[in-house]
């Protein structure tokens, strides 16, 4: 394993799948334990490049409570960017300042990420990020970059996951009346 030979890599194994945002919050705990002064997470499928990584954390260095990709360019499926394109339209409805509210990476000072108490085991983990931060008044920085053509695999993005999220963000406007 990988992990014994370089210290710097936390292995963590879950007994069955989390979800997305479970298997992100189970890392981001384990983050949590050293106490970096910036933590996130990033999908690994390659279609964002690693290459935006210094200037995200730069940001959050310089100031910015939450760093975050925002795809400008997206060179994926008519399903996809339709399904992407109404999200971001829901999300603007709801008061929503950010832009493509699901980019990422998203990077996050520690004491932001605290504050956050995300909690959210679904993919509805992105946006809950993006509004607590906005309710909280926190400094978003975004920077912009292409989604590439994914190289592997499917899009896990259709129908089910629109309805997932809009439980979740009726749960959520629910909360805050």
């Amino acid at each position: 394993m990988i992990s014994k030979e370089n210290r710097n890599i936390i292995a963590i194994n879950l007994d069955k799948n989390q979800g997305y945002g479970g298997g992100i919050l189970k890392g981001m705990e384990e983050l949590e334990k050293q106490s970096p002064l910036v933590l996130g997470w990033m999908w690994g499928d390659g279609q964002i490049s690693p290459e935006i990584l210094p200037e995200l954390y730069r940001a959050c260095i310089s100031g910015a409570d939450m760093a975050k990709a925002t795809r400008v360019m997206r060179h994926d499926g008519i399903q996809r960017k339709l399904i992407s394109a109404a999200y971001g339209e829901v999300m603007k409805l709801i008061g929503s300042q950010t832009k493509d509210v699901n980019g990422c990476p998203k990077l996050f000072s520690l004491a932001t990420w605290r504050n956050l108490k995300l909690d959210s085991k679904d993919w509805f983990l992105d946006a809950q990020a993006i509004l607590r931060a906005e309710e909280k008044g926190l400094y978003i920085a975004q920077q912009p970059t292409t989604m590439n053509k994914r190289k592997h695999g499917k899009s896990k993005v259709n129908w089910r996951t629109v309805a997932e999220f809009s439980v979740n963000l009726t749960k959520w406007s629910w909360k805050k009346k």
